[in-house]
């Protein structure tokens, strides 16, 4: 089978023409590049079993950000996580260009049959093309010019698609997108038992709030999160469970300044199996437009989210319209990463949570795991 050259958008060919063009494909090696973050990970976990459930003796590879790979190690559907350092460079050139001739000569040597490139940057396109892959896949809405090193383009809408269902195009592709979208993740047994028994002392509903994000645009203020604590300790009598990772400490020192009463902190204090082990337990998830928003999420929890600059069509919690409460200003969604007024963050007051909150309190033992 002779593989799809696309060269632009004019010729690029339906998914109805890529699915016929792949109908017998047999791939015996796969990779799927996916680095970050966490919460496109998340989004990603579907695509991993509708592979194995299309290809059910090959084997799967995921490239992925050393950080992140432990949160990968021994899925069910994946036989090898591999790492890769996106930092390489930061300590010198020679040093990154002798670590990514090398890395590239690693997936060179893994022969694999079918890529799929679901990040669309100039480094996972570099990849893409290193593999030497036969197929090559990626999203038409890849950037940095990585589209130019795939030989099957998949027609996507960046702007109103659920990334969710972008990644799932690439399952499409392949003639299983019938598929009910599993969200699998490892065995987290024994960090699940760890932090129960730490938890135990707390009373229900727990609910855990997630007070951080690397765009300061996407940070609802540390004092509307503080206010929905509140409202979650003196009406239904439930604990606060303050999660993230180190950077958040100042955050959640923050926090506890405004409101302490029923509030248990492990920001800082986790590794990342531990933190999806944490949401795991969790009786509602409460978090920015993040990735522990979308672990949750994957793990089958209930989510509460205020949503600023980002678009919920695009990166809402997935198959939850009803946690999302979204700013009326008029430049919501416009996915700007600096901002000189800020002015949806005073729009979006926690009066405006507090009623989806309730409804969720009030319905939590359905989402208990």
């Amino acid at each position: 089978m002779t593989p799809l050259s696309i060269i632009n958008d004019q010729s690029s060919p339906g998914l109805q023409d890529i699915q016929s063009r792949l109908s017998g494909i047999e791939a015996r090696r796969i990779a799927i590049i996916k680095p970050s973050a966490l919460g496109d990970i998340a989004h990603t976990l579907p695509v991993v079993t509708a592979l194995r459930h299309r290809f059910p003796r090959a084997e799967i590879s995921w490239v992925v950000n050393n950080v992140y790979a432990s949160l990968l190690k021994n899925h069910p559907d994946l036989d090898d996580v591999i790492s890769y350092d996106r930092h390489s460079f930061q300590k010198d050139w020679g040093t990154g260009i002798d670590y990514h001739a090398r890395f590239f000569r690693q997936l060179f040597r893994r022969h694999f049959d079918l890529v799929i490139d679901l990040q669309g940057l100039l480094r996972t396109g570099l990849m893409v093309r290193a593999s030497g892959a036969k197929w090559r896949m990626g999203l038409s809405s890849a950037r940095e010019g990585s589209r130019w090193f795939y030989n099957i383009v998949l027609p996507d809408d960046l702007w109103n698609m659920h990334a969710v269902d972008r990644y799932w195009l690439a399952v499409d592709a392949l003639g299983v997108g019938n598929m009910t979208k599993q969200f699998k993740l490892p065995n987290l047994e024994p960090e699940r038992k760890n932090w129960l028994a730490k938890l135990a002392h707390l009373p229900r509903p727990w609910v855990m709030m997630n007070l951080g994000t690397r765009w300061h645009t996407k940070r609802w203020p540390v004092n509307h999160f503080a206010i929905l604590s509140q409202h979650v300790s003196l009406a239904s009598a439930g604990s606060t469970v303050l999660v993230g990772g180190p950077d958040e400490t100042q955050l959640a020192e923050q926090f506890t300044s405004y409101w302490s009463r029923n509030v248990y902190s492990t920001v800082g204090k986790t590794t990342l199996r531990e933190l999806a082990a944490l949401l795991s337990l969790a009786d509602l998830v409460i978090s920015n437009d993040s990735g522990p928003l979308h672990l949750g999420v994957a793990l089958g929890k209930a989510v509460l989210t205020p949503f600023t600059c980002t678009s919920p069509v695009r990166t809402g919690p997935y198959q939850q319209p009803q946690g999302v409460v979204s700013t009326n200003v008029p430049c919501a969604a416009s996915y700007v990463k600096t901002c000189t007024h800020m002015s949806c963050m005073s729009e979006l007051t926690p009066a405006r949570v507090l009623p989806t909150l309730d409804i969720l309190l009030r319905s939590w033992q359905h989402y208990t795991a």
